[in-house]
């Protein structure tokens, strides 16, 4: 039998089960991401290491750590190395040492992290169940790199339909709470009801590619406002939008054989 806790004036004192399950809830919300921080800092000190000392595996799976997108340092001092700042101060930085630099441009876990980065997380790093970076290795290999360089003779309505039976595999997987699941689910239907809509040809789904590409045009002349002509993040948001107008300008195309056809 293990011996039961006890205190220091060796009176065994047992922790109630009720507050062991609730330390267990509690350290079951903290974020994967948050968890591995806190043990690299406090095993490595990657808060104020330098170089040359600085971690550069990930213990784990033996990963080489990317310190380019972290304070600035490929822009900053190119490829000399020895002058990087290796200290990571935070959860953000910490993330982007595991991906591709031109992937690790975001500043927070939101918008501006794109699904190829949230990807490349869930596979790089071991704190993620087995099953959840297998769905993440499909979900990158079948849609997000095909959807990337889309060939739309390929989009067929069974590649389609799997598309998002694997996203929803991995939500569900993920393990979320019940209502950020539900939500995430709805938002998938969703699209992959309005997307039928669009793939048949029906006038919903014109009127829905018709006010996407107004706010796509609204974006557009807003970016110009707020960003200089060599911003990285206007460059970028600038290419996707022209990609957009080209994908409506053939929709619009569309329309007018399909209206040609019905006369």
């Amino acid at each position: 039998m293990e011996d039961q806790p006890s205190t220091s004036g060796g009176i065994k004192r047992s922790i109630p089960q009720e507050l062991q399950d609730e330390i267990e809830r509690i350290a079951s919300k903290v974020p994967r991401n948050t968890v591995l921080y806190n043990e690299l800092t406090l095993k490595h000190k990657i808060d104020t290491q330098t170089y040359p000392s600085q971690l550069k595996q990930y213990p784990p799976t033996k990963v080489y750590l990317n310190y380019e997108a972290v304070n600035n340092n490929k822009a900053t001092f190119g490829n000399q190395k020895a002058k990087y700042d290796y200290t990571i101060k935070s959860v953000v930085d910490l993330s982007k040492l595991f991906l591709q630099t031109h992937m690790a441009h975001y500043i927070y876990f939101d918008d501006t992290c794109d699904s190829s980065a949230v990807l490349g997380l869930i596979i790089n790093i071991d704190k993620f169940p087995p099953v959840v970076k297998s769905d993440a290795e499909n979900v990158r290999r079948n849609i997000r790199n095909p959807w990337a360089h889309c060939d739309f003779t390929e989009w067929d309505a069974v590649k389609y339909s799997d598309s998002f039976q694997l996203m929803e595999k991995l939500v569900k997987d993920l393990s979320l709470i019940p209502t950020e699941e539900h939500q995430i689910i709805g938002e998938l239907k969703k699209w992959e009801l309005n997307g039928q809509h669009f793939l048949s040809g029906t006038t919903l789904g014109l009127e829905l590619v018709n006010d996407i590409r107004k706010q796509t045009q609204v974006l557009a002349e807003y970016t110009n406002l707020v960003s200089g002509k060599t911003d990285y993040n206007s460059i970028r948001i600038t290419n996707v939008l022209e990609n957009f107008d080209t994908l409506f300008k053939t929709v619009t195309q569309l329309k007018k054989d399909m209206e040609e056809i019905g006369k």
